[in-house]
């Protein structure tokens, strides 16, 4: 919602949340940029788009999980799947229970798949969490090295393994 802001700036403010974002930390500007676009594909688009993930007995927001459909990214017969939590929130199995719940509840056409920066561990360890296998590398312009993205079937269940 437009009230979300107020939760941003712990998720795009943040230099370690945002480390290996290409585009860094988010001025507070462009941080209300980027929720009214979410909010703003919210009412056109189908499945996709950005969903708050916010505890379910005080409202307030730690982060998000978006399913998009970039061809410029992906395969067509692929879904992204991205995650961003506030450094507060990390370590407590909210990001895989997240991802696990979007695709459950959208049931995505197609492979699902997550473009992750190789160095980034936390998230290699949540992809691999929840069932993603490493699929192939891919290079953007502007990169100094490529992305691994990594991938499951859609039509697999999908449940967080135990964080034992």
């Amino acid at each position: 919602t437009v009230n979300d802001i107020i939760y941003l700036d712990a998720i795009f403010g943040d230099p370690e949340v945002m480390k290996f974002s290409d585009r860094g930390a988010l001025s507070k500007s462009d941080q209300q940029v980027w929720l009214d676009t979410q909010l703003s594909q919210a009412k056109s688009m189908e499945r996709f788009g950005a969903y708050a993930i916010e505890i379910n007995t005080s409202g307030k927001v730690l982060g998000y999980v978006s399913l998009s459909q970039d061809l410029a990214r992906i395969g067509p017969q692929e879904v992204e799947i991205g995650v961003r939590l506030a450094r507060s929130a990390w370590g407590h199995g909210y990001a895989a229970e997240a991802v696990c719940t979007l695709v459950n509840a959208v049931d995505p056409p197609g492979r699902i798949v997550a473009i992750v920066d190789p160095n980034n561990h936390r998230s290699i360890k949540l992809m691999k969490r929840v069932g993603m296998i490493y699929d192939r590398q891919v290079m953007f312009a502007g990169y100094d090295y490529p992305d691994h993205i990594y991938a499951m079937d859609s039509r697999r269940p999908h449940a967080a393994k135990s964080k034992g």
